[in-house]
């Protein structure tokens, strides 16, 4: 029996997805040992948690592992990190902290080209376009220049974990705000995963609201 062009094209990313999954299976092992910038976004999250359980301001609090000590939550984007802490208690805390940062940062890398799909259908893309997009995400690469690509975010990169949360919400409101334009989807969900991407990382954010405005 014949395969729906429809369904071709979602096994297609599905079969991506899971090559990704394979090449970067390592994170998962060496995540637990980190050398960058994740080291600052494990804490952050740890110690909201910590903040919550002995019934302080978990969006506002000392962070002594920043230079002399600052409070980061103040000003910095924490959608990410706040976004671990509840499921952290909505597993019950079973599940420890540092793990679910690991495999959060490894899913979020894992689904990128899920989301460049979908972005590129909502971008009315053809199928087959959007598919080629998807097949060539995990190949975007620059010399060091911090963006959507892999070396921002592994282990062995930059660990820009706020970026590889904030560039899934990114594609989103670029696909849905190119549709409320056309009048084929809801002003108020373009604007509100703006509002999310914006919470998740102030420059992703930023460059989505000037697409927006085009």
């Amino acid at each position: 029996m014949a395969v729906k062009p429809g369904y071709l094209a979602l096994i297609c990313v599905l079969a991506v997805v899971a090559v990704n999954a394979f090449a970067l299976s390592a994170e998962l092992r060496a995540g637990k040992f980190d050398v960058n910038d994740s080291v600052l976004h494990y804490t952050l999250a740890d110690r909201m948690v910590q903040a919550v359980e002995r019934g302080e301001n978990p969006i506002d609090f000392w962070v002594s592992e920043w230079s002399l000590g600052y409070p980061v939550p103040r000003t910095y984007q924490i959608l990410g990190h706040l976004s671990l802490v509840f499921l952290y208690f909505l597993l019950g805390k079973t599940v420890s902290v540092l793990t679910l940062f690991v495999w959060a940062r490894y899913l979020l890398l894992v689904l990128l080209p899920l989301s460049v799909y979908i972005s590129g259908r909502l971008l009315m893309l053809p199928k087959p376009a959007a598919v080629a997009s998807a097949a060539i995400s995990p190949l975007i690469a620059t010399n060091g220049l911090y963006g959507l690509e892999y070396g921002s975010f592994l282990w062995r990169g930059n660990g820009l974990f706020t970026q590889a949360f904030a560039m899934h919400l990114l594609l989103l409101t670029l696909g849905f705000g190119f549709r409320a334009v056309r009048g084929k989807s809801s002003p108020v969900l373009s604007g509100v995963l703006l509002g999310l991407t914006l919470l998740a990382h102030f420059i992703l954010g930023f460059i989505g609201a000037l697409l927006s405005l085009r």
